[in-house]
């Protein structure tokens, strides 16, 4: 696999993961899907859990967006390199005579 190719998927794959970083918290059931409606301690119990997984979905949503940036990053790393790469070939090929 080329070096333009690699690139070419960790970017698609940093694309990815930042879009499901934006999807992610669409996925909040709603307090009602834990029962957050009860009364008493049972519905301060179940509305602290909703909450929590408020703050789950929050965390790997930010995680999520963080590797997606660095998957980015790390492709345009990965860019830079194969046109250096590609320079290098070319200046080679033109110091020793080579046309191709």
């Amino acid at each position: 696999m080329a070096l333009d190719d690699t690139a070419g998927r960790l970017a698609a794959a940093g694309a990815e993961l930042a879009a499901a970083a934006a999807a992610l918290p669409g996925h909040d059931p709603g307090a009602e899907a834990f029962g957050a409606a009860a009364g008493g301690r049972l519905g301060a119990l179940c509305r602290d859990l909703h909450r929590t997984c408020l703050a789950a979905l929050d965390a790997r949503a930010r995680e999520a967006a963080a590797h997606g940036a660095r998957l980015s990053l790390t492709a345009d790393a990965v860019t830079r390199a194969a046109s250096g790469y590609a320079a290098a070939d070319d200046t080679a090929r033109r110091r020793h005579g080579e046309t191709s």
